[in-house]
């Protein structure tokens, strides 16, 4: 893990690609310009020299931000969405049994304590060992702690990794926005409390928001507070819930399961051996008739040779 930065601006974890440029004034002019409207607002940020920017903002400036980046010049829009990062089952049904492998979850950034814990709050075996891994006394969520990991129901999950610009929370919306003209653009992140998946509408700043918040309101249940009409665009009106998120039940695999989960009853002891002679029969079969057909084929050239 590394320390944060002593400068009062967000902790961003800086680029460490050694082929990037040593600095990148356009960006970190951006940069200032964010820092200088959203103020504490701007929560963390990741700069990559010669490639982009990543903010994450506060959810009661998130609308500010968006209004900077158009004054900015970052007129185009080119998508919002959502992303829920509680660790999904893998597609196993609830009901199916079966040994579990530990789940590593890091709730923050790549800067964040928590890099390296099971499910359990346990850490891994290469944590154990490793002499840079996090201090005992680092702020570890642990599963079993509900206000660290709590969803919207109360009960605990593991959560995923948020990578650049970090996260606190299970759901997060997403946007990009470019300067036409320019290789200039800005990916934007806000964190919504657990059990308040709600956000101030972008259609009055980007009016191409208004089917992407539509999607992201019908997907996940995110409520966006002023969009003109919210309702669905794939799904029937009457339909229920909230496919695209994590713990939305995949009733499809109550009839048929995911393949690899099926649990298989053992052969029984007095029929493995016949099952096991019988298989090697056919293969010894298929064996010999793949032998026999090289030298069936060999001799049909030599009969058209000789007939020309």
């Amino acid at each position: 893990m590394t320390d944060a930065p002593a400068a009062a601006a967000p902790a961003a974890a800086e680029d460490e690609d050694p082929a990037a440029p040593a600095s990148d004034p356009p960006r970190e002019e951006l940069l200032a310009q964010l820092l200088d409207a959203l103020g504490d607002g701007l929560v963390e940020h990741h700069l990559a020299h010669g490639r982009d920017l990543w903010i994450r903002v506060d959810r009661d400036r998130w609308q500010d931000a968006g209004r900077t980046l158009r004054d900015l010049g970052y007129t185009y829009f080119g998508f919002l969405s959502a992303i829920d990062w509680m660790v999904a089952p893998e597609g196993r049904y609830e009901d199916t049994e079966f040994e579990d492998e530990p789940v590593v979850t890091d709730i923050g950034g790549d800067d964040d304590a928590g890099d390296g814990y099971a499910a359990d709050g346990e850490p891994t075996d290469e944590d154990a060992t490793d002499p840079d891994a996090a201090e005992p006394d680092a702020a570890v969520p642990d599963a079993g702690d509900e206000e660290a990991t709590a969803d919207e129901d109360g009960t605990a999950s593991a959560m995923a990794s948020q990578r650049l610009a970090g996260g606190k929370t299970r759901f997060q919306v997403l946007a990009r926005v470019q300067k036409p003209g320019t290789d200039m653009g800005v990916t934007l992140k806000v964190d919504l409390p657990d059990g308040e998946a709600r956000i101030d509408t972008w259609t009055a700043l980007y009016r191409g928001a208004n089917w992407h918040e539509r999607e992201a309101w019908e997907m996940f249940g995110i409520d966006f507070a002023g969009h003109p009409g919210l309702r669905h665009i794939y799904l029937p009106s009457e339909f229920e819930g909230h496919p695209l998120r994590k713990d939305y039940p995949l009733l499809a695999r109550v009839v048929k399961p995911w393949p690899g989960v099926v649990d298989i009853e053992d052969i029984p002891p007095h029929l493995e051996s016949q099952l096991e002679a019988e298989v090697m029969a056919a293969f010894e079969a298929t064996q010999a008739a793949a032998s026999s057909e090289p030298s069936a084929a060999g001799e049909e050239p030599s009969a058209g040779g000789e007939g020309s």
